[in-house]
């Protein structure tokens, strides 16, 4: 009796242990999409920041010395700027006369710019540098959380490593447990075997 009631709660114990090591896996595979979401986020960012910052560079070059004497070469430095004023979104920032007015006057040599020209070109320059500050600032936020995110999937898989210990000391008690039980009633039927013999005689 007292070896069938161990089995039963070795195998309670076991069930148990199982159900604690499934939780453990479900939160590692929850913190691991976790990493990987915000992975993602940090590289998106920084990929938008990186465009921006490129942009800026050719602005700055064509603002200083006006555009190259290659005309190809001009008109790829020229689209590359247009489509990051749509990515900064320049026209919800600037009036659209200043925002028509950036792309002829970065084609003029600077000495041919007039004073608005000028202030267009400063003012997309100033937006250009502030939605770079933001991004910076954005990017630092998704690094800490990326690093959050790992701390996060490291504790996780500390904890599946320690359940699945457990459960395999469970599983291995249960194990020795049913063990003893099988040696206990096969002593007993060796007994009731040996009675029924003395019986007999």
């Amino acid at each position: 009796g007292k070896c069938k009631a161990e089995v039963l709660q070795h195998r309670a114990l076991v069930a148990e242990r199982n159900d604690a090591l499934a939780r453990a896996k479900s939160a590692e595979q929850e913190a691991l999409a976790e990493v990987e979401s915000s992975e993602q986020e940090e590289a998106s960012c920084a990929e938008i920041r990186d465009a921006a910052q490129q942009a800026l560079a050719v602005f700055s070059e064509l603002e200083s010395s006006g555009p190259p004497d290659k005309k190809a070469v001009a008109k790829r430095m020229l689209k590359e700027i247009e489509v990051q004023m749509k990515a900064i979104r320049l026209s919800e920032t600037l009036i659209a006369r200043s925002v028509r007015a950036v792309l002829p006057a970065l084609q003029m040599k600077p000495e041919k710019r007039s004073r608005f020209d000028e202030a267009a070109l400063s003012g997309a320059e100033g937006c250009f540098r502030d939605f770079l500050k933001e991004k910076g600032e954005q990017l630092a936020r998704q690094r800490r959380e990326v690093g959050g995110a790992r701390a996060m999937l490291e504790r996780t898989r500390v904890a599946v490593a320690a359940a699945r210990c457990r459960t395999d000391a469970a599983t291995e008690s249960l194990r020795q447990a049913r063990a003893q039980l099988q040696e206990a009633m096969s002593g007993l039927r060796s007994a009731e075997a040996a009675q029924r013999g003395h019986t007999k005689e």
